[in-house]
């Protein structure tokens, strides 16, 4: 794990680049700071707060995203997931990625897939055991290392993120018991 340390984040060194007299070459990268605090990040983190605030503790999440990727200018996602094993590594998480506007849309319909998602390399027989044939949501759609059901409306207003949370409360109090349940087997059987 690398930790940047604080007021150096915009810059990185540049590998390749020929090092001068002075030592390496930096070279200026495109800043996240603006990302960190704009409103995108800032619905996110209030839609967090709905969904964690009514979880019982042992199903609280305890990792989130420090603010809303961008997904080149497709959408921007956030991410939460647990500290412990086997969760760890982004092996599996919960994301919302929200899409703006098409172009034949009015400018205040956003879409949202929320979702859980998983590298099944990593975690063999999680998928086939207790994943695979689980259905959370009717509509849900289920693709390569992705569960997840969409959701319009009005992006960073207070309906769409109570539509957000609670899809994704759904979601965890669905699956992440069936995950413990299924490490602490893998785990009596490796004992």
């Amino acid at each position: 794990t690398i930790i940047p340390v604080p007021g150096v984040d915009e810059y990185v060194i540049g590998i390749g680049d020929s090092p001068n007299e002075n030592g390496p070459v930096f070279r200026r990268r495109r800043s996240r700071a603006p990302w960190r605090n704009d409103d995108i990040t800032r619905f996110f983190r209030d839609v967090a707060e709905r969904v964690v605030s009514n979880l019982p503790d042992h199903t609280k999440p305890d990792g989130y995203s420090n603010f809303a990727r961008k997904y080149y200018d497709r959408f921007r996602f956030y991410r939460l997931w647990y500290s412990r094993q086997p969760w760890g590594n982004d092996v599996i998480r919960y994301e919302v990625h929200l899409y703006p506007p098409k172009n034949d849309e009015p400018s205040n319909t956003w879409r949202a897939h929320l979702g859980f998602r998983y590298k099944e390399s990593t975690i063999k027989g999680l998928v086939d055991s207790r994943i695979a044939d689980i259905c959370i949501y009717e509509e849900q759609t289920v693709e390569s290392g992705w569960i997840y059901v969409s959701r319009r409306g009005n992006a960073l207003d207070n309906s769409f993120a109570d539509t957000l949370a609670e899809t994704l409360r759904r979601f965890i109090e669905v699956i992440t018991p069936r995950i413990d349940d299924f490490e602490n087997e893998r785990n009596e059987e490796g004992t």
